[in-house]
């Protein structure tokens, strides 16, 4: 049963206000339509997606719209959001055959963009507590993220949060031989073809808490560079400063996936044992 959303639009405030395209051009092409627009001084997001062009990008989105329904307003993991249809004034405005369904979400900054250095120690305790609580609370729920990267995670009136359910699935739901994952992220068990799972989300978290403590990107021009990367040759080198988080990371980035910690609730007791 859908949820009522935290803010309403009408399909006539919509349809009067000016939406600016914003979509990637490969997701464009794959005929994902993102607009912002600005409503009451608040800048937000509509997500939109045209029939008949790219068969996972359109299942990717009606995902993510039928678990936007599924939820809580407002959730613990989740951002406020809208979802309505797209009127009959804006199919003949684009011209293009759009799904009826739409997703409006507000602007929300992310989480990761600050700067470790910049932040004291309880802050950056603050941060890394907060986002295992997030993935906690959808892990509870009964999902995997399955697609978490830094831009995932965002902060929005006080708190952080996630976005970009495309890819979510239920636990123990069988998964389809094709993965859809981003290398930059993936476990070393997924690239021998096993199912994602929480040891995958805990090593793409992993990667994602190495990259901003070190403030370094991981770098691999090829599937298989990064296969390397990730099954043989990643080592875990922090800055002085961020020691104290060496060994949880370490185990969170174990190459194999029965070393690593069995769920996000694991890791947070592990940071108060290590007084972090």
């Amino acid at each position: 049963m859908s949820k009522p959303s935290i803010f309403q639009f009408s399909q006539e405030q919509i349809t009067s206000l000016d939406l600016k395209l914003v979509t990637k051009p490969r997701s464009q092409m794959f005929g994902r339509r993102l607009y912002t627009f600005s409503f009451d001084e608040q800048q937000y997001w509509l997500k939109a997606q045209i029939r008949n062009t790219h068969k996972d990008v359109e299942q990717g989105f009606l995902r993510e719209m039928d678990f936007y329904q599924q939820i809580a307003v407002g959730g613990d993991f989740s951002l406020p959001f809208s979802q309505m249809e797209w009127g009959d004034a804006l199919f003949q405005r684009y011209q293009e055959h759009y799904y009826p369904g739409v997703l409006i979400l507000p602007h929300a900054v992310p989480v990761f963009d600050l700067h470790p250095e910049k932040l004291s120690a309880s802050e950056i305790h603050f941060q890394i507590l907060s986002v295992l609580e997030l993935l906690d609370g959808l892990y509870k729920q009964g999902y995997l993220h399955a697609d978490l990267k830094a831009e995932h995670f965002v902060h929005y009136a006080g708190k952080n949060a996630l976005i970009d359910f495309e890819q979510i699935i239920p636990q123990f739901e069988q998964q389809s031989q094709k993965l859809t994952a981003t290398p930059r992220y993936m476990a070393p068990e997924l690239f021998h073809g096993d199912a994602k799972s929480v040891q995958s989300e805990i090593y793409a978290l992993g990667i994602i808490l190495l990259e901003w403590l070190t403030q370094q990107r991981l770098s691999a021009k090829t599937y298989q560079e990064w296969a390397v990367l990730h099954c043989q040759t990643l080592k875990v080198e922090l800055p002085v400063q961020f020691q104290v988080y060496s060994e949880i990371i370490k185990k969170m980035l174990s190459k194999k996936k029965d070393h690593r910690f069995v769920c996000f609730e694991q890791i947070k007791y592990s940071l108060m044992l290590e007084n972090v």
